[in-house]
């Protein structure tokens, strides 16, 4: 399914370079974190990991078990550590500000209300 997926998102212009377009210049030092929240098959990931310092870490959360394998098998053309784990958004197992960097791309509206409560996302970041 994830393969097929990404065959779409290339027909509708979701190319490696219009992800990397819209990383533009953020660059990850060593030492520093980034979450990207439904990840999919981690497109935004790579972009992020092709410019990040080996010393940097990049996470990927989805639900989809299928798209996170797909994640999973392009980790090892990148120099930083990528991990990509199957969680939900709403339920970050992160310490407090442990992000530099929260990534998201067309996942915002899968979010729930936080009713008052801090975000799970900004707590994290």
């Amino acid at each position: 399914m994830a393969c097929r997926r990404q065959e779409l998102a290339r027909l509708f212009g979701f190319t490696p370079a219009f992800y990397r377009k819209g990383i533009g210049d953020i660059a990850l030092a060593g030492g520093m974190r980034a979450l990207d929240l439904g990840c999919g098959p981690g497109a935004l990931s790579f972009a992020l990991a092709e410019i990040a310092h080996p010393q940097a870490e990049i996470t990927g959360i989805d639900i989809s078990e299928d798209q996170l394998n797909y994640a999973r098998s392009q980790c090892g053309r990148y120099r930083c550590t990528l991990r990509f784990e199957n969680r939900s958004m709403d339920e970050l197992p992160f310490p407090d500000a442990w992000f530099e960097w929260l990534l998201r791309w067309h996942c915002t509206k899968h979010l729930p209300k936080c009713g008052g409560q801090p975000s799970p996302k900004r707590r994290v970041c």
